[in-house]
Formats: C-alpha cells, structure tokens, sequence
C-alpha cells in the first residue's frame, strides 16, 4: 500500500514536471533574445565611443605634431640667428644712447627757442619688447607718424628703460618722411605767334609770366584762361594752357581809283590802267582785277588785251573798296589813198586822198615812188593834197591814217 502510495506520487511529479517543461522553454527562448539584444545594443555604443576615441586621438596626435615641429624649429634656430637679433637690439639701444646725447646737447643750445618743426616720442623700454615712435612734424605737409616694434624672444641684458620728450630737427636719412610734391604743366597757345615753352610747375606754385610772344600785323595784348585775363599770381592745382590774344594792327583802304575812267581800243592793241590806294600806308594793298567779259577783253596785274570789238568793264579791288574803268573796243582801221584830177587842169594835176574803212577823209602820211626810181613821203591833210604831175607817179605805198 505504501509502495502504491509512492508509486502514486512518482508519477504525479512526472506528470507535473512534464507540464512545467513546456513554459520553462519558452522563457528561456525569451530570455535569450533579451540578453542577445543587450549585447547587440553594448556592441553598438562600444563601436561608436570606440571610433569618437579613435578621432579625438589622431587629433591629439596632429596637435602635439605641430607643437613638436614649433618647439623643434625654436629648438633648431641657430646661434647665428640668436646673435643677430641680440645685435640687432645692442644696435637700437647703442641709437637710444646716442640720441639722448645729442638731446642733451641740443637742449643746451637752444634752452630759448621755441622748437616746432619735429617731435620724436620714445616710450618705455622692457625687456620683452623694444619699441620707437616718431612723429614728424613737416610745416609743409600733414604729419606722419611711423612706428617701428623689435619683438627678442631673449630678454637682452643692456635693457635701459627710459622716457624721453624732446624737440628735435630729425636729419637721419633713414627716419626722414619724404613727401612726393605734385607738379603740372602750364602750356602756351600763341594762336599763330612765335613759339612758347611750356613750364612744370609745382602744386600751388605760381607761373612766371613769360617773354611777350609776336606776330606780323598784330600787337600782342595778354594771356587769356577761359576767355579771362590769367593773373599770374595764381597757385596753379591743375594742369592748363594759357592762350595768347592779338590786337591786329591793320590799316583798312579808304579808297581806290584807276587813271582812267573809260579808254577806246583796237582789237589786238594794249594798254596799261594804275590803281591809286589810299592811304598809302595800308596793311593791305592787294589788288584784285578782272573783266566783265573775257571775250572782249582781259586784265593781268592792271594789263588790258582788246580781243574782240565790243565794250568791257574792267574792275581794280581792295580790301573791300573797288573802282571800273569802261573799255570801248573797235576793229582795226585800214587806210587807202585815192586820187581826183584837179578840176580844169591840162598839166595832169592831181589831188591825193587817205580814206579810212570808217568811210571818211583823214590826215595822214603815204609814200610816192616816182618813174625815174626816186620816191618820196608826202602828209597828206583831211582836205586833200594836189600833186603837179600824175604822170611821174609809179606807185603809192605805206598810206596811213593818223585818225
């Protein structure tokens, strides 16, 4: 019975833990991812802070290389270059100590004047640091102040503070300001006139009025800028040019005349008309002439040539003024002689005539050549001439008229 009883018991704790299995796999299984996702999670932030070290590390790295390289460069400066920057400040102390002497000299010249022209200012002196400032007063320009600083990473052992105020005429060359003065050109327009030179002047400087230039018929009268009298004691700012004005010293013809106020001619003949100008004195005495018809007549220089018969007016002009002379042309006149018997002669009495191509009776002179070869050259009047013997006569020849 009792082993019933047990046996009873065994196989209700079988039965029990076989129920119980079931559940206990499940949270295992449970269990197992929840620790699986922890270690995931851990693994993930361990990567990430792992990686910002890992940063942060060859940043150090980098910093301290740098550092390295500065300290080696300081560390590899040679005592070369030590020595020149321990020169250079021994140099500027050895110029501080000379120009505080001459301070002091210069302050026992001049303990009475008055010291306006240059100021230089040195401040204190320490042992990191050497630094001057100079101000230059220049009474024609803008003062300038020019600051110069000595950094020494070494202190230097002759270090000698002091502060100093003084007035001072600064003749070093290397501490002197320059000041570049602007300059321009000042040209000159003679308009015709004989030739200027230009001059550079400087800013606010003054032109020096030049030499009067000239210019035949003019009188020079003055310098002009802008169409204004140039006052030579302007300060000149910019570059200009000076214009010349003349005053014209012309003399202006009054009149003209001509010799001859009409004239007559033969076609072929010349003749020869002056021109009167006055005054006498004028500046221009340049005649113009010409012809009112070219086919009649023509004029050069006062010459007139007949051309054709007809009537022509020749015009002299000067200088606005003019004058005419009227020229009447005629063909030329041929010459003939005739011969009339004298009324109731018997000896062969004759009367000589020379008649001109106008159709009238004229003086003039023929030739007779006689028989016997002898000739003779008789005047004959308008009114006839009787000759005694028409017998004797050869040949009449060169008949002409005085008309």
């Amino acid at each position: 019975m009792e082993q019933n009883v047990n046996q009873s018991n065994v196989n209700n704790q079988n039965i029990g833990n076989q129920n119980t299995n079931i559940p206990g796999d499940k949270k295992r299984i449970i269990l197992v991812l929840i620790i699986l996702s922890i270690l995931f999670l851990t693994s993930g932030f361990l990567l990430a802070v792992s990686n910002n070290s890992k940063t942060d590390n060859e940043e150090k790295k980098k910093s301290n290389t740098n550092n390295v390289e500065v300290e080696d460069k300081d560390i590899n400066k040679t005592d070369e270059e030590k020595e020149k920057e321990d020169t250079s400040t021994n140099e500027d102390l050895e110029k501080e100590e000379k120009t505080e002497l001459e301070k002091e000299e210069i302050k026992n010249e001049n303990k009475d004047e008055n010291k306006d022209d240059n100021t230089i200012t040195k401040p204190d002196n320490n042992l990191n640091s050497n630094t001057n400032t100079k101000t230059n007063t220049n009474t024609d320009s803008k003062p300038k102040t020019d600051t110069k600083q000595n950094t020494n990473t070494k202190p230097s052992t002759n270090t000698k503070p002091s502060t100093n105020t003084e007035t001072k005429t600064n003749t070093n060359e290397d501490n002197k300001t320059s000041t570049e003065v602007k300059k321009y050109t000042v040209t000159f327009n003679t308009d015709g006139g004989s030739n200027i030179p230009s001059q550079t002047i400087n800013e606010n400087g003054v032109v020096t009025r030049p030499n009067n230039p000239t210019k035949e018929g003019y009188t020079f009268d003055n310098w002009y800028l802008d169409n204004i009298v140039y006052n030579f004691n302007t300060k000149v700012t910019k570059n200009i040019t000076l214009t010349a004005h003349w005053i014209s010293n012309k003399i202006s013809v009054d009149s003209i005349t001509l010799d001859k106020r009409s004239h007559s001619m033969i076609v072929g003949d010349t003749v020869v008309l002056n021109a009167t100008i006055v005054p006498a004195n004028a500046t221009d005495k340049n005649i113009t002439w010409s012809s009112s018809n070219n086919e009649i007549a023509t004029v050069s220089n006062g010459t007139v040539k007949a051309i054709s018969a007809g009537v022509v007016t020749i015009t002299a002009a000067a200088d606005g003024k003019e004058t005419t002379c009227v020229i009447t042309i005629k063909n030329p006149i041929t010459y003939t002689y005739e011969i009339k018997d004298a009324f109731g002669s018997t000896t062969g009495q004759v009367y000589l005539y020379i008649k001109s191509s106008e159709g009238n009776y004229v003086d003039g002179t023929l030739t007779i050549i006689y028989k016997n070869g002898g000739e003779e050259t008789i005047n004959i009047p308008a009114s006839g001439y009787l000759f005694p013997n028409k017998m004797v006569i050869s040949s009449i020849t060169n008949v002409k008229g005085n008309s």
